[in-house]
C-alpha cells in the first residue's frame, strides 16, 4: 500500500510508470493543487503537456473504497458521453491514484455566483441523473455524505454546524467565528432552514 507520508520526489516515482503510459517523459514534474479536504491532487506537467493527478485517501478506520466508488463513477458518465467532466485518463488501483486532463480554472467569487452559475450547476445535475437507469449504475457506491431525503440533508448540516461549536479558540477570530455560530448560525438554521424538524441532537462525530 502506498503510504500518505511519502516524499512528493517519492510519490512521483511511484507514478512515474503510469504516467510514462499515457505519454508524459521522465523529466515529468508534479506540483501540489491546494484546496482538497481529503484526498491530495497534482498539477503533472511536462515540456509537451499537463495533467492532473489525484491520490485518493484511504483511512484504516473507514471502510469505504473512495478510489474505486470514483472510478466507477467517472467511468459511467464518459462511457455515457458526458463531456463536462474533466476527461478521465487512465487509473492505478495499487496506487490508488487517478490520470485526468487538466481543465484551466479558479473558484468563482461571491459576485460570480450569478443565476446564470446555478443554472449552470442544475444542469450538470440533472444531465448526471439522465444516466440512473443505465446498468452500470447500479454499480456506483453512494457518496460519503449522500442524502435520500430531507431529513438526511438536515442532520449532515447539524453535524456540521455542532463540529464548529467545538472548534478550540486560538485567536480573537476563532473567537469571534465561534459567537458567530452560537448567536447566528446555529439559531438561524433551525428558525429558517427547519421549522417543525424534530431536533436529533447529534454531536460532533470525535464525540459520539
Amino acid at each position: 500500500m502506498l503510504s500518505e507520508q511519502l516524499s512528493l520526489n517519492d510519490f512521483l516515482r511511484s507514478v512515474l510508470p503510469l504516467l510514462e503510459q499515457h505519454g508524459f517523459s521522465a523529466g515529468t514534474e508534479l506540483s501540489i493543487l491546494r484546496g482538497g479536504a481529503n484526498n491530495r491532487v497534482f498539477r503533472v506537467a511536462d515540456s509537451n503537456r499537463e495533467a492532473v493527478l489525484k491520490h485518493y485517501f484511504r483511512n484504516p478506520g473507514d471502510p469505504r473504497d473512495r478510489f474505486r466508488t470514483e472510478k466507477t463513477f467517472y467511468d459511467l458518465l464518459w462511457n455515457c458521453g458526458v463531456r463536462s467532466i474533466p476527461p478521465p485518463l487512465g487509473w492505478e488501483e495499487e496506487l490508488r491514484v487517478g490520470l485526468f486532463g487538466f481543465v484551466q480554472g479558479r473558484k468563482l467569487t461571491p459576485v460570480e455566483v450569478t443565476r446564470e452559475r446555478i443554472q449552470e450547476a442544475a444542469r450538470f445535475v440533472v444531465e448526471l441523473n439522465r444516466r440512473r437507469e443505465q446498468p452500470s449504475a447500479k454499480t456506483v457506491e453512494n457518496a460519503s455524505e449522500a442524502c435520500f431525503s430531507i431529513k438526511e440533508h438536515l442532520a449532515i448540516v447539524e453535524r456540521r454546524v455542532a463540529r464548529l461549536q467545538v472548534v478550540e479558540v486560538q485567536s480573537s477570530l476563532d473567537a469571534a467565528a465561534g459567537e458567530f455560530v452560537k448567536e447566528k448560525l446555529q439559531p438561524g438554521f433551525w428558525q429558517r432552514l427547519a421549522p417543525g424538524h424534530r431536533r436529533l441532537r447529534l454531536l460532533p462525530e470525535g464525540n459520539r
